[in-house]
């Protein structure tokens, strides 16, 4: 991570609502431009730690680790940070609040939950054990175990070979 992100990274926190707290204006336009993501903790978390297929490098990974190490409440602010950082205490709480935020899109991807698990990167150390019980926290709340994801809209080869 670059020396200036990570001060930017690390002045950052989420005020009691969950939201972004006051950062200096520069150094908000350097994390925008260094991160080219939203500045919204929650969804630079989320960008930077998930699967992308344009852009995926570890980097991305250790920057969205970085981010959650500042900012552990950001798996309290969503179900979808809460799901991709496998975080079973937080998201089970969002859930019992909010039990059809388990199918709500949302995020940088607009992905329901189960994706944000499915596609977290960002973080080696996440067991097993973690993800299942995730998994099953979201499953039990009505979230759909087919949901999908096509890059770009792109129809998978499997699916062309039925109308060849």
């Amino acid at each position: 991570m670059l020396p200036e992100l990570a001060t930017v990274v690390a002045c950052r926190d989420l005020d009691d609502a969950g939201t972004a707290g006051s950062v200096d204006a520069d150094a908000q336009r350097l994390f925008d431009c260094v991160t080219d993501a939203p500045a919204d903790p929650v969804d630079t978390f989320l960008r930077l730690g998930c699967l992308s297929y344009e852009d995926d490098r570890p980097e991305r990974w250790a920057e969205a680790l970085a981010l959650l190490v500042a900012q552990p409440r950001i798996t309290q602010a969503s179900v979808h940070t809460a799901a991709a950082a496998a975080d079973i205490p937080a998201l089970r709480a969002l859930l019992a609040a909010d039990p059809p935020a388990a199918r709500r899109e949302g995020g940088p991807y607009r992905w329901e939950p189960l994706m944000y698990l499915a596609y977290a990167r960002h973080d080696a150390n996440v067991t097993e054990a973690k993800t299942v019980a995730s998994a099953r926290a979201l499953l039990e709340r009505g979230a759909d175990p087919n949901v999908g994801y096509l890059w770009h809209g792109m129809i998978g080869a499997e699916v062309l070979a039925d109308f060849a």
